[in-house]
């Protein structure tokens, strides 16, 4: 990995370096460019290595990229200024920073037909300053900030770890180069090999460039869909998607924002239709494939949700949620091996702590408890303050039969907080097995006075009371859990269960038929609906009893 455009050309001439003003030019063509650059430098005086900084307006021109590359190539320090900047302004930042000489790309002449004389470059070493960047200057005068290769370097195999790269990658440059966002840009993307597509916003700055390539306004009004889906406003999310989908039928990512908002209202067949119509203008839109295989998950249709979960990672190798996604369905599936894969397969392509809880599932269901010890540690070193990550600590240390540990990470879990479904379930099951079912209720009605509206907490206070003989209690809090979330099958499952064991069976067939119209696929429904009906009727005959001898 290096900052060498030459070096990069000698690696993957032929890849695709810059797109910037209408020319796209590989990694060998933009190093000629910037060895053609190599004797207006030298006329002015600029020698290799030299700790006295260029001073460069960075326009974002291409003349602009081979100055800065040929800087980079040099390990000449490099002076960004913003081409807005005053006079005054530009000339403070360049007596502060003693440059040698300041370079207009837009005053220089374009580079010539003829070929570059064979100029020396230098090996530069890692701890040369690269960079000095004025600060924002929001508290008097901007400050100059000295950035050196080696921090360029490891911000950029950071990003390697993290978003590998792939073939065909492009990175948008639409950030001011002025300041580090917009350098690291550009240091990641010749660091990669990856091509840089710069953006020039012009006069009215980015947003202003957005009625130019954004005429109809679809692109800001689905953002707008998006923020208001993230506020919580699914309404507000869906409006805003229909009014672009009055206007634009076929644009994708408005279906795909109008999906999420309808899965947000559980509107889950209206979401498959959206998602259905969406997929059939782009059948490779990995958002579609993906919210596809979570509403079939949501339903315990876990073939179909492998499958587009599946989809979902081969249009888009780095998808580590449908990675995640697809270990979570696998382990629902008893495919322990396979979750483990898939779960692997998240933690590399970048999925983090989530990525790795759902690891170290995979390897406590296969009795693997060390190795999920070992990523629940790193999962708490990444995020010592996450209730779900201390309540899986404490599942775990009660699998290996550690029970004061795992009071102890119920504990913390349950002060970062206090609702915590996983926690207070772990934390429930510990009480019960201790005789302290008094507490455990209590514990979970302040829950379920805290947050009223969580179907999950009303669940838990329903089994709990099952669990303790109290029928008419669990019936209440089971009832209370299907108002706040109509798609709960555990909900239904045990109202019809607290029924069959009264023997209301025509109430366990009510709450039965309520789980197949919402759920098709799972089969225990459909035969315990059949089985209720029949006893219902009187139709039904017990196998065992046909087996009794005469």
């Amino acid at each position: 990995m290096s900052l060498s455009i030459i070096s990069a050309a000698r690696h993957a001439p032929h890849a695709e370096a810059l797109v910037c003003d209408g020319v796209r030019l590989s990694f060998s063509a933009l190093a000629a460019r910037v060895r053609a650059r190599r004797g207006e430098l030298a006329a002015l005086g600029v020698e290799p290595l030299d700790a006295r900084p260029v001073a460069l307006i960075v326009d974002g021109s291409l003349a602009m990229f081979e100055f800065l590359y040929l800087c980079f190539e040099l390990g000449v320090p490099l002076l960004p200024l913003h081409p807005r900047l005053t006079a005054p302004e530009r000339e403070y930042l360049v007596s502060s920073s003693s440059a040698q000489c300041t370079i207009d790309p837009s005053q220089t002449e374009p580079v010539g037909e003829t070929p570059a004389p064979a100029w020396d470059f230098p090996a530069v070493p890692d701890e040369r300053i690269l960079a000095w960047v004025p600060s924002s200057g929001s508290t008097g005068r901007p400050k100059l900030v000295a950035l050196s290769r080696r921090a360029f370097l490891a911000l950029s195999r950071a990003d390697a770890l993290r978003v590998p790269p792939q073939t065909g990658d492009r990175a948008l440059l639409c950030l001011p180069l002025s300041h580090v966002g917009g350098l690291s840009v550009v240091t990641r993307s010749l660091s990669a090999r990856r091509c840089c597509v710069a953006f020039r916003a012009g006069s009215g700055g980015l947003l202003g460039c957005v009625p130019k390539v954004d005429r109809t306004g679809r692109v800001a009004r689905t953002r707008l869909a998006f923020v208001a889906l993230a506020r919580g406003d699914a309404a507000g999310a869906l409006s805003t998607a229909n009014a672009v989908l009055a206007r634009e039928p076929q644009y994708v990512e408005a279906m795909v924002v109008k999906a999420k908002a309808q899965v947000a209202r559980k509107e889950w067949d209206a979401a498959l239709t959206t998602l259905a119509a969406a997929l059939h203008a782009d059948e490779k839109n990995e958002a579609a494939v993906y919210l596809r295989g979570r509403i079939h998950a949501s339903r315990r249709n876990y073939d179909d949700a492998a499958r587009d979960f599946q989809l979902a990672t081969q249009l888009n190798p780095r998808a580590s949620a449908a990675y995640m996604a697809l270990a979570r369905v696998e382990l629902a599936r008893g495919r322990v091996p396979a979750a483990m894969e898939q779960a692997q397969a998240a933690v590399a392509a970048g999925g983090g702590v989530p990525a790795r809880l759902v690891l170290a599932d995979a390897y406590a269901v296969e009795g693997r408890l060390a190795d999920a010890d070992r990523e629940l540690g790193v999962a708490v070193a990444q995020a010592p303050n996450s209730a779900v990550v201390q309540a899986q600590v404490a599942r775990l240390r009660l699998a290996q039969g550690r029970e004061a540990p795992a009071r102890a990470a119920l504990a913390t879990a349950l002060t970062i907080d206090p609702t915590s479904p996983a926690a207070l379930a772990s934390l429930t099951q510990l009480d019960l097995r201790a005789g302290r079912a008094a507490a455990a209720r209590a514990r979970l009605q302040k829950a379920v006075d805290t947050h009223p509206k969580d179907a999950r907490l009303w669940l838990l206070l329903g089994r709990l009371a099952f669990a303790t003989g109290d029928s008419s209690g669990a019936e209440r809090a089971l009832r209370q859990a299907v108002t706040e979330d109509p798609d709960s099958i555990d909900a239904y499952g045990l109202l019809a269960h607290i029924y069959a064991l009264r023997g209301e069976l025509a109430s366990a067939e009510r709450e039965l038929e309520a789980i197949v119209q919402r759920h098709p696929r799972p089969l225990a429904a459909r035969i315990m609906l059949g089985v209720n009906t029949r006893r219902r009727r009187g139709t039904w005959r017990d196998p065992k009893a046909d087996q009794q001898p005469r």
